[in-house]
């Protein structure tokens, strides 16, 4: 016999077994064809898997800034509606749309930094020019990228405002403390480690080789 129950807590039951039911297979698919696709795009081993660690890092840093905002009721003094939960679908989209942007990010650095390093074979200098070149860039980006998901915040409904306050979250703290220096950091420390999959660099091409001995008179 079989028993249907209805009514808003059903439906609400329904409605986030569905969404979460699928969740780990979309995030493992996510990840796998980042780590194929920054690995054949950068050359390397090293940069994808530290591009994954990092993206992890802004999404579980603005899940935390939502759960703070909304569930902790820190959020009231901006004028935020304390919720006793974070809606289902907020941290799927979220995972989605943060790991899109980091991706972004990823490829506008690295893929400069990669050129300084083809053409000097300096690790340092390579990080180093590509954070110069490409920060204002990743700056104006995050810049225009607040203004807009902001918008989600005004929203009369909780769960855009949730949706709205953990892009923002995210996009500053991947802009700011990840771009701008946990991965130039952890770049300089691995040094040629980073390029494991691209060819030796020519040492006649090195902006550091010593110069050749003269031959005695």
């Amino acid at each position: 016999m079989h028993v249907w129950v209805g009514g808003p807590a059903a439906a609400d039951y329904d409605f986030v077994h569905a969404v979460t039911e699928n969740a780990p297979i979309t995030g493992l698919v996510i990840v796998v064809v980042m780590l194929c696709l920054l690995t054949l795009m950068l050359k390397s081993l090293v940069l994808p898997l530290k591009a994954i660690a990092m993206s992890a890092l802004s999404v579980a840093a603005a899940c935390g800034v939502m759960v703070m905002v909304f569930q902790f009721g820190w959020g009231e003094i901006l004028g935020f509606s304390p919720s006793e939960r974070i809606e289902a679908w907020v941290p799927v989209l979220l995972f989605a749309a943060l790991f899109g942007i980091s991706t972004d990010y990823e490829i506008f650095m690295v893929t400069r930094m990669r050129e300084e390093w083809l053409s000097s074979g300096d690790n340092q200098h390579a990080v180093q020019t590509g954070l110069q070149f490409i920060s204002r860039v990743i700056t104006a980006s995050a810049l225009v990228m607040i203004v807009i998901f902001a918008g989600f915040t005004t929203s009369r409904l909780v769960a855009l405002q949730e949706f709205g306050v953990g892009l923002v979250a995210g996009v500053v703290f991947e802009a700011t403390l990840v771009r701008l220096v946990l991965v130039p950091s952890l770049m300089r420390l691995l040094g040629r480690w980073n390029w494991t999959l691209t060819p030796p660099v020519p040492f006649r091409h090195s902006r550091h080789a010593a110069a050749p001995e003269e031959p005695p008179a």
